[in-house]
């Protein structure tokens, strides 16, 4: 068996545990213009920030509106 049956059979032996681990794939999709690019950037770059872990995009250390 695979790691991730194995592991959801391991969760679920628990008594109060039943149910999917992990989520299902997710399936990458190329940015197909311009404006979508700036759209993706702008939700990657201001992610952080409507999440309330800072305050301003370029105070999240690991993000590529460093470079």
């Amino acid at each position: 068996m695979g790691a991730n049956v194995d592991s959801t059979l391991g969760v679920n032996r628990s008594p109060h545990a039943k149910g999917p681990v992990w989520q299902p794939r997710y399936f990458d999709r190329i940015v197909r213009d311009v404006r979508e690019y700036h759209k993706t950037m702008g939700y990657m770059h201001l992610n952080p920030v409507l999440r309330g872990l800072v305050s301003k995009p370029e105070d999240w250390l690991w993000s590529s509106i460093h470079s």
